[in-house]
């Protein structure tokens, strides 16, 4: 989905002491740090309706890490979420790309 948009994928479940981004990409000179986020076809909620605020700050304090351990302080980024809705048989039926999410 992301490569079809443009996106150059730099990392996917980069890891470091303070949690995991599940892909870091580069699109239009942005750094992107996607949150990928999956429910059951039927759920109540919708995936992105289960990034709290407390994964929130840790995703933006992995990113800052990200950003200081390869120089890329002064890169502006953005926060996306790729939603999925999962079938009966957990087959991906529906992804919804959410551009600067939070």
């Amino acid at each position: 989905m992301l490569k079809r948009k443009g996106f150059c994928i730099v990392c996917c479940n980069y890891r470091c002491r303070l949690g995991e981004i599940d892909i870091i990409a580069k699109h239009k000179g942005l750094l992107v740090f996607v949150e990928v986020r999956s429910c059951r076809w039927g759920s109540y909620c919708l995936p992105q309706e289960t990034i709290n605020f407390k994964k929130i700050e840790r995703l933006r304090k992995v990113a800052q890490y990200y950003m200081m351990e390869n120089n890329m302080k002064d890169l502006e980024c953005r926060f996306d979420v790729i939603a999925v809705k999962l079938d009966e048989s957990g087959k991906a039926r529906n992804l919804e790309h959410i551009e600067n999410a939070f």
